[in-house]
């Protein structure tokens, strides 16, 4: 199977509802760390407002108050978007493997075995992929290499089968049923679509 044919069509940025609430989560905590920061700026003149006795004391510290508030807040609201753009950024590249990984994971369940993950340029988990990929191609080296031998041993009890029936021999229903079980193992062989270039 070649790559451009297994290549995920998902292009959205929040690609399942997990990491939608990873975003969420990242975020609200994101909103809460940028609050603090803001009261604890601007809590000392926010004090000096109502605590102190000279009135243009207050109206100085209210005047910095206001132009500190309007600095901070646009200052804090793109600091939030500067982090919540990265945290969906990163989470997207961790959460589209894993979708292509579930995928693959459904396909071998399912005994196909010529399935590879596939990631795009800029994804993570690119060892973790590669990883995969070798379990799977090691199961359908593993699984290719019972068919084989099965279609051997088929073979050579058929031969044998038909030797001993020829010669008027006693092992002949033995043989049959031995190649009985050859074939039976076939047949739960055959559930398994692998990458032998003998299928």
């Amino acid at each position: 199977m070649n790559r451009k044919t297994n290549r995920r069509k998902i292009r959205n940025l929040i690609v399942n509802k997990k990491q939608l609430q990873i975003v969420i989560i990242g975020s609200v905590y994101l909103f809460l760390s940028i609050g603090l920061i803001f009261m604890v700026t601007i809590s000392p003149i926010y004090r000096d407002i109502f605590e102190s006795s000279e009135i243009s004391d207050q109206r100085d510290s209210a005047r910095i108050f206001i132009i500190l508030s309007e600095k901070l807040v646009t200052a804090l609201f793109a600091a939030f978007i500067l982090a919540f753009l990265p945290l969906v950024w990163v989470t997207h590249r961790i959460f589209g493997p894993l979708i292509n990984f579930a995928n693959i994971f459904r396909k071998v369940t399912a005994g196909d075995l010529t399935a590879r993950v596939y990631l795009r340029r800029g994804d993570l988990l690119k060892s973790e992929a590669l990883l995969a990929n070798e379990m799977i191609q090691s199961l359908s080296d593993t699984i290719g290499d019972i068919k084989n031998r099965q279609e051997i041993l088929a073979g050579e009890l058929k031969t044998l089968a038909d030797g001993d029936r020829s010669q008027g021999g006693s092992n002949h229903e033995a043989l049959v049923d031995i190649r009985a079980q050859a074939l039976a193992c076939r047949k739960l062989l055959a559930a398994f679509k692998t990458a032998d270039p003998l299928n």
